[in-house]
């Protein structure tokens, strides 16, 4: 069973985490420098994707189902509440909608995002 508080909230800056190799070889080594940039680098992206108000949640693969080289994980049915499709998704919500119906996801909702006439942001319904 998934726990809500495992979610991880996506944090959205322009500011650019820097990598500086010479740390490496501080005392503190990977624990202390590399692995802290790391999980901040997983967890934040650009103010331009803001709108997806997007959770991770992070899960070790030995826990996972593989299947043709990818890694899967069973969403709860109450786990997944929108999925957004792009506005130059090929998919047809309704297709989408079943397909999340048929693996007991029947309360998701499925949305197409539209572009807002003159600008670069995205309506969401």
């Amino acid at each position: 069973m998934l726990n809500p508080e495992q979610l991880v909230k996506m944090d959205y800056t322009n500011e650019r985490p820097v990598f500086d190799a010479n740390r490496l070889h501080d005392p503190a080594g990977f624990h202390g420098y590399a692995k802290l940039l790391l999980d901040r680098l997983l967890r934040q992206k650009s103010p331009g994707w803001a709108y997806e108000r997007e959770y991770r949640l992070f899960f070790d693969l030995r826990g996972c189902d593989i299947a043709g080289g990818h890694y899967f994980r069973r969403i709860p049915d109450n786990f997944l509440t929108r999925v957004i499709l792009g506005y130059k998704c090929p998919l047809e919500e309704l297709y989408v909608l079943k397909a999340l119906e048929a693996n007991g996801l029947k309360e998701t909702k499925v949305v197409r995002a539209k572009p807002y006439p003159c600008s670069r942001k995205l309506i969401l319904e």
